[in-house]
């Protein structure tokens, strides 16, 4: 595919000075453009490296609320808030507002694959790229997960694998993506978008920026965003309704991922716990088919997919009980779907942030296979009122003593599940933060055994 023209405007103002901050910096620099930097933050995290690196770039520290004077384009970094009195005003006087991944996809030349939903994009990303044979074969990921889009640019990638969060797409329109697979929509950062609609239309903007779509059949809002599709693949729990569908076939061996009525894998063969792991495999499986992969060679490499930290990650214990880090659960949704793939009582360590989410579907989940809860964080009264009367219910100060009362209120057998439904940054630098003190807890438990 041909590159999208791009105008290359001579003067730049970056908002954001985070990873994608400094990516955008570095490509336009190589451009020979012009470029200055601002940043809600007195020192952004990769404010030194600007300084050593790009001298060329100009810092110019807080964001204000005018474009600066000859300004021609403003280039935004995820998570910048969109209704900043400078992007209202810069699109009054009809200068261009993108984020990286438009700037991206104005310059790729490879096939590309965008990802997006509430839950799993990283998993289903890595599991795409690792069974098309990875950047050994020429396979580059990033986006929202690891590297930023436009670094892969340097890479002369064979096909490009990007994860793209909400925030990503409302500044994005031009990607020409080969497949674009929509996983699931559930409350996230409606702190953000105001309401679901809104949220559910961001994530709907991948949609007439692919070619071909692969969807979940189970989510009503992502199925619904067929209707302006001109190709789908479906794929969902349940048995394929047809031949090109995916899905899941309770037979007498056991639980297979299928193709119509192929057979693909069996469930027990993989090496990712959960149904909703299931399910991420099949929008894996469905786009790499698309893509023209031999199912043969994709499935032998499944083998040595070994997942990601802080999702659904088993903690090493001697004591009899299973203990899971799935500290990336930061909405109710990935939750929820972590609390329906597990087939022991549950002792479940939640809270944090909570993005504006409404808790109550996690009480009749609790229900059905919690053991306890452990409520943490800013949330903690949120989720103590949504809980079952009869439901054993903890507060912890901290993740150690969490970890403790979980450890107290589990039998041997159960399940002991740090699945939070919110964001980490109340008490904790990020997500990963979050999941390494919950297993040095569990760790120095054993330690103490």
């Amino acid at each position: 595919m041909a590159a999208i023209a791009d105008k290359q405007p001579r003067q730049n103002l970056v908002i954001g000075l985070g990873r994608t901050g400094l990516s955008l910096v570095r490509h336009l620099l190589a451009r020979g453009e012009s470029v200055a930097v601002v940043d809600s933050r007195v020192r952004p995290p990769m404010l030194e490296r600007l300084n050593r690196e790009y001298p060329a770039a100009d810092w110019q520290g807080a964001i204000p609320d005018q474009p600066p004077t000859g300004c021609e384009r403003i280039l935004l970094s995820p998570g910048v808030a969109a209704d900043l009195p400078l992007l209202q005003q810069a699109r009054a006087q009809g200068l261009e507002v993108i984020g990286d991944v438009e700037l991206f996809a104005r310059h790729h030349q490879a096939p590309l694959v965008a990802v997006t939903g509430s839950n799993g994009k990283s998993t289903v990303v890595s599991l795409i790229a690792h069974l098309a044979g990875g950047e050994a074969a020429g396979v580059f990921a990033g986006g929202n997960l690891g590297q930023p889009a436009l670094d892969l640019l340097a890479s002369e990638p064979k096909l490009c694998v990007l994860e793209l969060s909400s925030f990503q797409l409302e500044s994005t329109s031009s990607l020409d993506a080969r497949v674009g697979v929509v996983l699931n929509v559930s409350e996230d950062h409606l702190d953000r978008h105001g309401d679901m609609d809104q949220y559910t239309a961001a994530k709907a903007r991948l949609v007439g920026q692919s070619r071909t779509l692969v969807l979940n059949r189970d989510d009503p809002r992502v199925a619904a965003m067929a209707g302006d599709a001109s190709s789908v693949v479906w794929f969902g729990a349940g048995q394929p309704r047809g031949e090109t569908e995916y899905g899941l076939l309770e037979a007498d061996d056991g639980l297979w991922l299928v193709r119509g009525e192929r057979r693909l894998v069996a469930a027990d063969r993989l090496p990712l716990a959960g149904r909703h792991n299931q399910l991420n495999l099949l929008a894996a499986l469905a786009t790499l088919e698309l893509l023209g992969y031999a199912m043969d060679e994709v499935l032998a490499r499944l083998e040595t997919f070994s997942g990601l930290p802080h999702r659904m990650q088993t903690v090493p214990s001697r004591d009899g009980r299973r203990w899971i880090n799935d500290s990336k659960a930061t909405n109710l949704g990935a939750t929820l779907a972590a609390l329906a793939g597990l087939d022991a009582p549950v002792v479940l360590i939640a809270g944090g942030q909570p993005k504006g989410q409404d808790f109550a579907p996690l009480g009749p989940a609790l229900a059905r296979s919690a053991r306890g809860l452990v409520v943490i964080g800013e949330a903690a009264d949120q989720l103590s009122a949504v809980a079952p009367t009869d439901l054993p219910l903890r507060r912890a100060a901290d993740m150690p003593a969490a970890v403790s009362a979980a450890a107290e209120m589990a039998h041997e057998g159960d399940v002991i599940l740090l699945s939070p439904a919110c964001a980490s940054f109340d008490q904790f630098r990020d997500f990963a933060a979050r999941g390494q003190a919950f297993e040095q807890a569990v760790q120095a438990r054993e330690v103490r055994a």
